[in-house]
């Protein structure tokens, strides 16, 4: 698959997918989760799907719901998007700002 076809294939599961959570899936109150990265296997057979969620400290949580609705979700992209079948969706928790957070924390104190 060329690069470019993988980019435009990432981009519109982002899209379609941060929808499908905005409608389908209902977090407790004061969760904010977003779709941060996606990236489609390129025999199409899975998604793995980077999760960011405010606070952090709920991203345990907002997994498991996102797993709950995992077939909800896989038939809101079948209606929406026309591919032979649609990849299993992986869940997983983006902590790329935690972890900078951690780090920036542990520089300043050893400043």
């Amino acid at each position: 698959m060329s690069h470019h076809r993988q980019e435009k294939l990432d981009q519109i599961f982002l899209e379609e997918l941060n929808e499908a959570i905005r409608l389908i899936v209902e977090f407790d109150e004061g969760i904010f989760v977003t779709i941060s990265g996606i990236r489609v296997a390129e025999n199409l057979q899975s998604a793995r799907i980077l999760v960011s969620c405010l606070p952090f400290e709920k991203s345990s949580n907002a997994i498991k719901k996102l797993q709950e609705n995992h077939q909800n979700l896989i038939e809101y992209l079948n209606k929406r998007v026309k591919f032979h079948k649609i990849p299993k969706l992986i869940f997983e928790i983006d902590d790329t700002e935690e972890k900078a957070e951690k780090i920036e924390k542990l520089f300043h104190s050893a400043v």
